[in-house]
């Protein structure tokens, strides 16, 4: 018996936090084919990483790391313990000793002390109370990061509200307010894209490649539709457009703010509509969308009829955020490629042809947020959407990083401030040739920049780059599914 004990603990794999009940199902597998089932039915995921199969079967088949006579916990590179095995295949696993008579047993993260298990039950009930105490520990750390981040992003829902709401009652510096509007954008964008289950869809990096090419060819097709047909036919035919679409933004939006006054079935059962001569097509929704659906009609109804900055820049804003919480780069190396295209993208348009600044005078649409100016030559400053949307899509994947290893927002923390930073260095060249400039020639610098001397200094540059959200994705099921009502 405890031959096989031995053998399973030297094979024994435990999972990261992503996969919970991992070590359960290993620490019962274990109890059951050795004969005992002892007190391990509350034991859940350990946080030990016990390293790759490789090293662990090397460090075993050491003879220096195997005592005889006894089985001890020791320290393996930052796991909280490791068990080693024992050369102990005779006696009866009752009478033989496995450890020493008197002492205690405490590792390094554990702030429980037991006495030391004297035979094979008792060594069941220590593993037991190690592995629930480490799920605790783990889930005690992942709900205050939880719960701090949901603080950060109401705080930063409030300063962003009345950042957009000041310049109506004071006079704000338009340039403080590209600044601060960019940045607590891409801010909150980036808090909600985190969520219990990875994104679904992601970028590849055939689409990054392909992204400034069909970018291109749009920005084109506008630029000769307003210059052969009439301006207010084009927008008229963009505004009803911006219309339907800036529900849909608006309505997502607040939507988590009102699903916590609403039933709980509102939020969880869906309802499908089919078209009626095409049934194939169809449309999926809930009560709690349709809630929020009502307030984003009369204000895209206000819009439409005022075009009033304000109304324009509310739905930009919700353009932005949920483009960077729905959109998903996958991994580091696709969000370079696209930011690589999209910074030649961008030069190329704005210096060297007169297309980007006319099609975003002429457009008469929510692509771009405006500031107003004390100048009434120059009565907004403008920031297209794409500045905030591209960037933030990328610092919103250091994020997800950051949170998928279970550690503090370290590399969102550089990618943010690299965004910020390219804002800045933007306002300033604008301001110093007092012309229009390229926002992603100065920003894609910053935030690779910044992001990548970041991981260089902590030597991480490695699982950074194999960090890839559609494997995560793909391993991951979703066990609740969601009641339909037709």
């Amino acid at each position: 018996m405890l031959e096989e004990f031995h053998s399973r603990m030297q094979h024994w794999q435990l999972n990261r936090w992503r996969k919970p009940g991992g070590s359960v199902e290993m620490v019962k597998s274990i109890v059951s084919k050795c004969g005992r089932n002892s007190r391990v039915e509350d034991a859940i995921d350990d946080e030990v990483d016990v390293g790759s199969n490789e090293e662990r079967d090397e460090k075993l088949e050491d003879p220096a790391n195997i005592n005889d006579g006894d089985v001890t916990f020791s320290n393996h590179q930052r796991t909280s313990s490791v068990m080693r095995p024992s050369n102990l295949i005779s006696e009866p696993p009752t009478k033989k000793q496995l450890f020493p008579p008197k002492g205690e047993l405490q590792t390094p993260k554990s702030k429980i002390q037991t006495s030391v298990p004297s035979n094979i039950a008792e060594l069941y009930s220590a593993m037991a109370v190690l592995i629930k105490e480490s799920e605790e520990r783990m889930t005690a750390f992942y709900i205050a990061e939880f719960t701090t981040m949901k603080n950060s992003e109401r705080l930063a829902n409030i300063a962003l509200a009345g950042l957009t709401l000041a310049p109506l009652l004071v006079k704000v510096d338009p340039n403080l307010n590209v600044i601060l509007t960019a940045s607590l954008t891409v801010f909150v964008g980036c808090y909600r894209s985190v969520k219990p289950t990875p994104p679904t869809e992601t970028m590849s990096k055939e689409h990054a490649m392909r992204f400034p090419f069909v970018g291109s060819a749009m920005l084109l097709s506008l630029f000769l539709l307003f210059k052969f047909l009439s301006k207010d036919l084009v927008n008229t035919v963009l505004t009803c457009y911006f219309f339907v679409l800036g529900i849909i933004a608006l309505s997502a939006t607040v939507l988590p703010a009102i699903k916590r006054f609403l039933p709980k079935h509102w939020n969880d059962d869906l309802i499908i509509w089919r078209f009626p001569y095409v049934r194939a097509l169809e449309v999926e929704f809930t009560r709690s969308q349709i809630v929020a659906a009502i307030p984003g009609t009369f204000f895209c109804a206000w819009y439409a009829s005022q075009k009033h900055w304000l109304a324009n820049n509310i739905l930009g804003l919700s353009f932005c955020i949920q483009g960077i919480e729905m959109l998903s780069l996958g991994s580091f190396k696709t969000g370079a490629i696209l930011l690589a295209g999209l910074f030649v993208y961008d030069i190329f348009w704005v210096f060297f042809t007169p297309v980007m600044v006319s099609v975003a005078k002429s457009f008469d649409a929510p692509i771009k947020l405006l500031f107003p100016t004390a100048d009434a030559a120059r009565p907004f400053s403008m920031l297209g959407l794409g500045d905030i949307v591209i960037p933030g899509i990328f610092v919103a994947l250091a994020l997800r990083f950051d949170v998928s290893r279970g550690r503090e927002s370290q590399y969102f923390k550089s990618a943010f401030l690299g965004y910020t930073f390219g804002v800045v260095l933007t306002i300033i060249v604008m301001n110093w040739f007092q012309a229009a400039q390229p926002a992603l020639l100065y920003i894609v610098p910053s935030v690779i920049g910044f992001l990548a001397a970041h991981c260089i200094w902590n030597g991480e540059v490695k699982p950074l780059m194999e960090f890839d959200e559609s494997l995560t994705a793909g391993e991951d099921s979703d066990d609740k599914s969601s009641k339909k009502v037709e």
